[in-house]
């Protein structure tokens, strides 16, 4: 199986349906996506379908009961089963459980090299947890493997600089760090090859020529492979100038990050630390630490959530009760504010959502997932009506 096999299933799948829908005289009230296109998350779902108006209705039971039965029947002579996400998207995943195993290890694939281009590095130890392994750093692309390294010395507190990747003068990566006289300059040189080729003398020779050239205060060689003997002896001669990490050290990097991640969430995720967060955020109307989402679909439902950690591109958001003002005698309308007491029976090391920050041009800035929308609240009440 290969990725244009899948896509002609998709093809077939797509010219199936849209024969069916004009057959039965349902045109212009459908439209596909593939999953890719939609959603960041990895899924084994291959192909989204949004429908509306006659196909809706066909497909949630509201016409004929013939009509449903006919499509599917359709879908059970594809390579596809499908389900019904909401009322107005469907989705497709094929039935061979090996094209099924192959399109989630893609798409999570994907989404992993997603995450170290978009900088996920301080939220998502999904990151380091697939990397600890070699043989899925031999997958990266030298521009990914640049990228891995980047996310990992930010984990570990450097400033750093991305080289272009072409034309860099030998320098992949720059970092940045202070010490009691001022900033330390540290110039990196990647090389994602296999074990089975090592780096040769002149490879390092070259960075230690960059670093005396440029007045760099050291330079660090990083390889997933190994070093020839000859290597190791020149880098004795230099060691206060020249550091040399190989696959072992990058296991152990995306270890610790690993561990860092995991750790620093557990501490945000606790109960009493959560309370008092809360409490400070009431306390000092630092109302911009909380955010909420809305649901208006035949009523009005709002969701509260306190950001825990907030980055320059993405925040972690957990989810807090309201509190309500009702104003019917049913209960099912009224105003609600976020329960700053945060009253929970249960520990709170799991149920949290990362975010990322997008500007919305009538709104501002706001934070999303694949499926929400999450507002800066402002402090003031927010009506709720559970009236369907």
């Amino acid at each position: 199986m290969n990725s244009s096999e899948i896509k002609k299933d998709i093809e077939d799948l797509k010219n199936q349906i849209a024969k069916w829908v004009q057959n039965h005289q349902l045109n212009g009230s459908y439209s596909f996506s593939l999953y890719s296109e939609h959603y960041s998350t990895p899924s084994s779902c291959v192909l989204l379908m949004f429908i509306d108006e006659n196909v809706l209705s066909v497909l949630n039971g509201y016409l004929s009961d013939e009509l449903k039965n006919s499509f599917d029947e359709l879908i059970d002579k594809t390579k596809f089963w499908y389900e019904m996400e909401t009322s107005y998207r469907v989705s497709f995943c094929y039935l061979d459980q090996e094209y099924d195993k192959y399109c989630l290890e893609s798409s999570e694939w994907e989404w992993l090299c997603n995450l170290i281009e978009e900088s996920y590095y301080e939220l998502h130890e999904e990151i380091y947890t697939t990397f600890k392994e070699n043989s899925k750093i031999q997958n990266l692309s030298p521009r990914q493997f640049e990228q891995l390294l980047d996310v990992i010395f930010k984990n570990q507190g450097y400033r750093t600089e991305l080289g272009p990747g072409q034309n860099d003068g030998g320098i992949d990566l720059k970092l940045y760090h202070k010490d009691d006289i001022g900033d330390i300059i540290t110039y990196v040189q990647a090389k994602r090859y296999a074990p089975k080729n090592p780096i040769r003398l002149e490879a390092v020779q070259a960075l230690y020529g960059v670093v005396k050239a440029k007045n760099a205060n050291k330079g660090i060689f990083v390889t997933s492979s190994r070093y020839l003997p000859g290597v190791r002896k020149f880098q004795k001669l230099i060691s206060s100038e020249l550091i040399l990490k190989d696959n072992s050290d990058l296991i152990k990097w995306c270890n610790d990050a690993e561990l860092k991640i995991i750790k620093e969430r557990e501490k945000l995720l606790d109960i009493e630390y959560i309370r008092k967060e809360l409490k400070s955020i009431k306390r000092d109307k630092n109302y911009n630490k909380i955010v909420y989402k809305t649901s208006n679909i035949n009523c009005i439902m709002n969701t509260f959530y306190i950001i825990l950690k907030e980055t320059e591109r993405f925040a972690l958001l957990k989810k807090i009760e309201s509190v309500y003002n009702t104003e019917s005698e049913f209960h099912h309308r009224g105003l609600e504010l976020p329960n700053f007491n945060y009253e929970v029976q249960q520990k709170s090391n799991q149920d949290f959502v990362r975010a990322k920050k997008t500007t919305m041009w009538n709104v501002g800035e706001i934070l999303v997932t694949d499926d929400d929308v999450f507002y800066y609240w402002k402090g003031i009440p927010l009506n709720f009506d559970w009236n369907d």
